[in-house]
C-alpha cells in the first residue's frame, strides 16, 4: 500500500502491490527448516558440536493450498526443488501449473509440507482446524505466510505440543504482534517471523519509489495537500 495526499481532509490511500509474487515463496525453504539450523548455530557458539538433523526437499511432497499469484510461484519453486507438488484452490487449479490437483483433505493426508496461500474470508477462516491438522502425518511441516486466522491456532498449538506434527513455520498469527509468553513462543518445533516473509531490501526500495511516484502524480493533478 502506498500513500499520497489529496486536497480534501485525510490521507489519500492508494492500494498497490509492493511485492512481486516470486518474493513471498523466497523465504519458505528457510522457514521450513530454519529452527534446527538456528539451534545448531547456537550450540556451536556455546562450544557444542552437534549434528544438523535437517531434511532434503527433493522427493518430498509439497501441498500448496491456494494457487493465486503467490501460490502459483510456490508451486513452481517446489517443482524446481525436485518436489512432488499437489495443490488445491477454491476455484480450481490451472492446468498450466506443474502440479496435481487434489481435494483439500487428501492434500493434507499425502503432503510432507503444507504451505498456505489463501486470502482470509468467512469461508477460509479456520480452514485448517483440528480435524485437518489430524490428517497430517507426524513428520509433516505446516507453513503459513498468508493469514493467521486461516489456522485454528489453539488446535495447532495442541498438535505441536503433542508432536502430532513435526514443525510449523509461521509468519502470521491470529493476533499480532505475539504477546510475551504466548504458547507458540515456548515451543521448540516452531519457526516464528514477524509478518515480514515478503520483505526484502529490494521490496522496501520498490515500495518507497512507488509512494513517491504516486505522490508526484497527485501533485501534478493539483492534489497538492492541504
Amino acid at each position: 500500500m502506498a500513500l499520497g495526499w489529496n486536497a480534501g481532509p485525510g490521507p489519500l490511500v492508494d492500494r498497490h502491490q509492493a511485492h512481486q509474487p516470486h518474493q513471498a515463496p523466497h523465504p519458505l525453504p528457510a522457514l521450513a527448516d530454519s529452527s534446527e539450523t538456528r539451534l545448531t548455530s547456537s550450540s556451536v557458539r556455546c562450544g557444542q558440536w552437534r549434528t544438523l538433523d535437517s531434511i532434503e526437499f527433493s522427493g518430498k511432497t509439497l501441498g500448496v493450498v491456494g494457487t493465486g499469484g503467490i501460490g502459483s510461484e510456490m508451486v513452481r519453486l517446489g517443482s524446481a526443488l525436485g518436489m512432488k507438488v499437489v495443490a488445491w484452490n477454491r476455484s480450481g487449479v490451472s492446468s498450466k501449473l506443474p502440479c496435481k490437483e487434489l481435494p483439500l483433505d487428501e492434500l493434507f493426508t499425502v503432503a510432507d509440507i503444507v504451505s498456505l496461500h489463501l486470502s482470509l474470508t468467512e469461508n477460509t477462516k479456520g480452514l485448517v482446524d483440528a480435524r485437518r491438522l489430524g490428517l497430517l502425518r507426524e513428520s509433516a511441516i505446516l507453513i503459513n505466510t498468508a493469514r493467521g486466522d486461516l489456522v485454528d491456532e489453539p488446535a495447532l498449538i495442541a498438535a505441536l505440543q503433542d508432536r502430532h506434527i513435526s514443525h510449523a513455520a509461521l509468519d502470521v498469527f491470529a493476533e499480532e504482534p505475539l504477546s510475551c509468553g504466548h504458547p507458540l513462543t515456548q515451543l521448540d518445533n516452531v519457526t516464528l517471523t514477524a509478518h515480514a516473509g515478503f520483505m526484502t531490501r529490494e521490496a522496501s526500495v520498490r515500495l518507497l519509489r512507488m509512494a513517491l511516484e504516486i505522490l508526484a502524480e497527485e501533485i501534478a493533478l493539483g492534489k497538492d495537500g492541504y
